[in-house]
Parts: C-alpha cells; sequence; structure tokens
C-alpha cells in the first residue's frame, strides 16, 4: 500500500511539473549576423524562446547596406541593418521616431554617438572603407561613417522587463561592434 502511494505521488509531482516547465531555446543561437560573429551570451537574452530558428541575409554584400533578421517560430525575433553614410550623422535624432523611447548612451573608442531604446539601438560608427570595399556613394561623396541599427521583437509587459531588457539591449549593440568594425572599416 504505501509503495502504490508513493508512486502515486511521484507521478503527480512528475505531471504536475512537467505542466508548469517554461519553453526553452530549442533552437541553436546563430553564431553570426550579417556575416558578423556574435557573442551567444549577449544575443540570446534578447532573442525569444522558441523551437525553430532562421537567419535571413537580405541587402547587398557589397559592403555599401546590408539588412539581416532573425526569425524565431515565424516570427521577427531580430531585426538588424548596417548602412554606409558619411558626415556622421546623429544616429538619435535620424531615428528616435521608429524606436520606442530611444534615449542616448555614452559612445565607445570609435562609436560617435549611440542610443539603446525598449525596442532596439542605434549607433553611428566613424568607419573608413577597407581598400577592396566601396570608398564613395552615388554622388561620389566619400564614405566616412557606419550607420547600424536594430530592432527586437517581443513588446515587454513590465518597467522590469523594460529595464533589463535594455541593458541586454545595449551589450548586445557593444558585443557587436567590435566584429562589425573589423569587418567594414580599416
Amino acid at each position: 500500500m504505501k509503495r502504490i502511494r508513493l508512486y502515486g505521488m511521484l507521478g503527480a509531482a512528475l505531471f504536475l511539473t512537467s505542466g508548469c516547465s517554461k519553453q526553452g531555446y530549442d533552437y541553436a543561437i546563430p553564431p553570426k549576423i550579417c556575416g558578423i560573429g556574435v557573442d551567444e551570451s549577449a544575443l540570446k537574452p534578447i532573442l525569444p524562446t522558441g523551437k525553430e530558428e532562421k537567419t535571413t541575409d537580405s541587402g547587398s554584400q557589397d559592403f555599401e547596406h546590408r539588412i539581416c533578421r532573425v526569425i524565431v517560430d515565424k516570427d521577427r525575433a531580430l531585426s538588424l541593418s548596417i548602412l554606409r553614410d558619411w558626415g556622421g550623422v546623429d544616429a538619435f535624432d535620424d531615428w528616435k521616431k521608429e524606436f520606442d523611447n530611444l534615449r542616448r548612451v555614452s559612445p565607445k573608442e570609435d562609436v560617435a554617438n549611440a542610443a539603446v531604446a525598449d525596442d532596439g539601438a542605434v549607433a553611428t560608427l566613424k568607419c573608413l572603407p577597407k581598400p577592396d570595399q566601396p570608398e564613395k556613394g552615388l554622388a561620389g561623396i566619400p564614405y566616412t561613417h557606419l550607420s547600424f541599427k536594430f530592432f527586437v521583437g517581443d513588446k515587454v509587459k513590465s518597467s522590469k522587463d523594460v529595464t533589463d531588457r535594455r541593458a541586454n539591449i545595449e551589450r548586445f549593440m557593444w558585443s557587436y561592434i567590435p566584429d562589425l568594425t573589423e569587418t567594414w572599416c580599416r
């Protein structure tokens, strides 16, 4: 009798815990986005849990612009774009209407300006093209900067979530920029 009761309690506990388990990351975190290596520990917190991941890369391969997306379970989880520029455009002024609650952050190294939002980030980098990359735009104006922005999916539900999410977004941005600069800039 004791054995039957023990098995019954164990079965009930197993049933209850299996129903309460959270969905995890059943997909591989992409090692690269837009041909740039990513730090998995910085990328994972801004991606949703899910079962399937697909990375798309649309845009040119000519080092003038690139747009890439990470799709998780058929929903856009991350959309990232890189664009050559001139004149050191202020990322905040140009893109503040596109983001939720965009705020400036202190730039680092070759970053002219940067901002983080509840749903993504932007940065303008001082960046002269490498010798084998396009040096001038259509109007013949030399490229001097690189604009980088990304959006993350899934709106957050509480202010604690927003604070954590913004910190994770900023962490991913700063982790991505060194390899981006190494690939696109001399």
